[in-house]
């Protein structure tokens, strides 16, 4: 799941979900992510989410924006970017993979830009999650487990290719590090995926 991150000097004060179209941050009590603090405005920003994109725009504050360093109106966002509000930082991030991320730096940065230029069906996403389990099994040496069902339209020709085709552990050998990106990648796209299809 998406979620703010709200911090002050690397300390973790707050985290709200993205659960909805828009979040709104600010000093006011109604606001979904508050920041009690004079440099804030009341309404001072909003976060959208609308159809796999992430938005932030400035609500006319006093003080304004920045995304990732630099000042801003309105802009698109990934996972890893950090919006500045005065001396507080807010970094969209995906909870399911955090740790994994937060672990290694450049799988985070590999996610970011995973997330900026792939899309990939449900049909395609399914079939990714399940050669990433080929491989972690293969890898513990055991049996690869049956591929779940998409979900996908049962006519769909792309679907029946995805829920028919073998599934092949993964070649001994190789980079373990351009692997472990694989799957990351592959677990990334499917979570964004089944995120779509629960808030549909």
């Amino acid at each position: 799941m998406a979620e703010l991150v709200l911090r002050l000097r690397d300390r973790e004060m707050a985290r709200v979900g993205v659960v909805k179209t828009s979040v709104t941050v600010g000093r006011d009590a109604t606001c979904d992510l508050v920041i009690d603090n004079a440099a804030v405005s009341r309404t001072h920003a909003v976060v959208s989410y609308d159809d796999g994109d992430y938005r932030v725009q400035d609500n006319e504050s006093e003080n304004g924006i920045t995304l990732n360093g630099k000042r801003v109106r309105k802009a698109a966002l990934s996972f890893g970017d950090v919006i500045g509000i005065g001396k507080f930082e807010i970094e969209l991030v995906d909870s399911y993979h955090e740790p994994m991320l937060r672990a290694d730096p450049q799988l985070k940065e590999s996610s970011k830009n995973v997330m900026k230029t792939m899309q990939v069906d449900p049909a395609t996403a399914a079939r990714m999650r399940d050669e990433a389990m080929a491989r972690i099994a293969a890898a513990k040496g055991l049996p690869a487990p049956a591929p779940k069902a998409s979900r996908a339209q049962p006519g769909s020709s792309a679907a029946s290719r995805a829920a028919t085709a073998p599934i092949e552990p993964a070649a001994s050998g190789g980079s373990s590090t351009l692997n472990l990106v694989l799957l990351v990648a592959a677990a990334l796209i499917a979570g964004v995926v089944l995120t779509l299809v629960l808030t549909r």
